[in-house]
């Protein structure tokens, strides 16, 4: 990728926080703000966005009597030109009520309530903006992880294996089969000081033999969630809990059908809307209906 896209927003600085979290919600890969009133704020995408959805997105985040003096434009960027303003203005990811998402060369200084999470995203799956990610960082806010042992399928970053090392779970089981990723998980554990919990495994759900996970977390695509369905299973505890992602909206009622033939129960689910893309995302809460060892019926 050669460019990144930039979503200049300028507004009353009331609605900062706002358009913040609007953006965040799209995918942003970070932004900076000057210290005016009108504040002026730039966003940072990878292409493509759609105009039209992006500008009414921003616009519909704020009370609709303020719409009319909020400017919205879109330009693009060399990526190595992005990426030196990126490091150099790039703010910390608010994430739900609890987590704020930040590289290793920004400061967490003025977030003092956030639970910290470090991530170098390069390559690698998994940087606290996609909604998939969001979905998931936010589903642990409604459970208790301290003193649980997780399994994390498809770690990418490790982001999501770190939220729950630094929420309390050990130990905390990851694997990913790409090799770049590992190694970028490798590398943001230890910059989250979280690699005496955490268990960094390359290869597929066959490198994770151990069962009864209070947890498990798989946040990849539908196919490969529907068929390690059973698999996964294998591996919770009969009163654990799953939480799946990297569901399309459309996707959604076929997977809970084949993950329900496969002994699961979805307990709840929670969508979020990509305006940039057009594209709804859902996450499913799940827990076993059927022994680890049943084998379900498929006659």
């Amino acid at each position: 990728m050669d460019h990144y896209i930039i979503v200049s927003v300028t507004a009353p600085r009331e609605f900062l926080d706002a358009l913040t979290d609007r953006a965040a919600e799209l995918g942003t890969l970070g932004s900076c703000e000057s210290e005016d009133d009108p504040v002026n704020l730039s966003f940072y995408f990878r292409p493509p966005l759609r105009e039209e959805a992006v500008r009414s997105a921003f616009l519909e985040s704020v009370p609709s009597h303020a719409s009319g003096i909020i400017r919205v434009s879109l330009t693009t960027e060399t990526a190595r030109d992005w990426e030196q303003e990126w490091r150099r203005n790039l703010h910390p990811l608010r994430v739900g009520r609890t987590w704020l998402v930040h590289t290793s060369w920004q400061s967490p200084a003025g977030y003092p309530t956030r639970i910290p999470i470090v991530i170098d995203p390069k390559m690698a799956f998994g940087t606290g903006t996609h909604a998939t990610t969001r979905l998931c960082l936010e589903e642990f806010e409604r459970v208790r992880l301290k003193g649980t042992r997780v399994l994390d399928v498809g770690t990418g970053t490790g982001i999501l294996a770190i939220a729950a090392a630094k929420s309390g779970a050990e130990p905390v089981v990851a694997v990913e089969i790409d090799r770049d990723a590992i190694a970028c998980a490798r590398e943001n554990v230890n910059l989250n000081g979280t690699g005496n919990k955490i268990s960094l495994r390359e290869g597929t759900i066959a490198e994770v033999p151990e069962r009864g996970f209070d947890l498990i977390i798989a946040n990849i695509e539908y196919r490969t969630l529907v068929a390690t369905g059973e698999q996964l299973r294998a591996r919770i505890r009969p009163d654990g809990r799953a939480v799946f992602s990297g569901i399309l909206q459309q996707e959604a009622d076929s997977f809970v059908e084949a993950m329900t033939n496969a002994g699961w129960k979805i307990v709840r689910r929670t969508r979020k809307f990509d305006p940039a893309t057009g594209e709804g995302w859902v996450c499913c809460v799940a827990t076993p209906s059927l022994p680890a060892d049943h084998k379900p019926n498929r006659s």
